[in-house]
């Protein structure tokens, strides 16, 4: 979270040069999730082929909003390819 170091300009600056990038996780259960559980306790993905909610290929560039560049800067963000927080 750059906002971590915003008392700090040069790590700030430093996090979002073009040779450092954030590897996010397909987390499905995030809040930003659309995925449902059935009844039966089966997961229903929206089927929106961008959406979180589906695992998107490892190395796929995030396409981010205004609320993860508050949160995280205007690093390049791409998937992980894996739901897993710690790879």
């Amino acid at each position: 979270n750059v906002q971590w170091c915003k008392n700090q300009p040069p790590l700030m600056e430093f996090l979002q040069k073009k040779n450092c990038v954030y590897v996010r996780s397909n987390d499905v259960r995030s809040s930003q999730s659309c995925v449902k559980v059935s009844s039966r306790g089966k997961e229903i993905q929206c089927g929106d082929k961008s959406c979180s909610c589906v695992t998107q290929a490892s190395g796929k560039e995030v396409n981010t909003d205004h609320f993860w560049e508050h949160r995280f800067g205007k690093i390049k963000t791409v998937w992980a390819g894996s739901p897993d927080h710690s790879l």
